[in-house]
């Protein structure tokens, strides 16, 4: 892959069972990090601000803190968290950024586009597999 190249083969999907928009950017961004090759210069693009500011800015807090928040009480979807930080450790070479969701223009619309048709996606699949004849 050359740099700067936006890359849709590098794309995965997991249906997921009833959960959050935001356990759903979470485990997203694990996805994207389980599958981020540590020879490669990666930049994961998620339109999840809530997501990115706490890989970015608290996470190593956390980690420091047995996952805790500022006020003492365990953070939301921590063993996640955890995973998280163990595979922030084993990566150098990757940056996560986020991007406002839902635009029409700008650099991240193709990421963001594909984001969301693989969301669609998903949620078609489980609805199809709730309801599946061969089941």
């Amino acid at each position: 892959m050359e740099d700067n190249t936006f890359c849709p083969q590098h794309t995965f999907m997991q249906t997921l069972g009833d959960c959050t928009a935001q356990l759903a950017e979470l485990k997203a961004l694990v996805m994207a990090l389980e599958h981020t090759d540590p020879a490669q210069l990666t930049l994961i693009v998620c339109d999840s601000y809530c997501c990115v500011q706490s890989f970015n800015e608290y996470l190593h807090y956390w980690r420091q803190n047995g996952f805790r928040g500022s006020k003492g009480s365990t953070i939301k979807h921590r063993l996640l968290w955890g995973k998280v930080a163990d595979l922030k450790e084993t990566l150098t070479n990757f940056h996560v950024v986020d991007t406002l969701a839902h635009q029409r223009i700008g650099i991240h619309v193709a990421g963001n586009t594909l984001a969301d048709v693989a969301a669609k996606s998903a949620v078609a699949m489980a609805a199809l597999q709730q309801n599946s004849f061969w089941n």
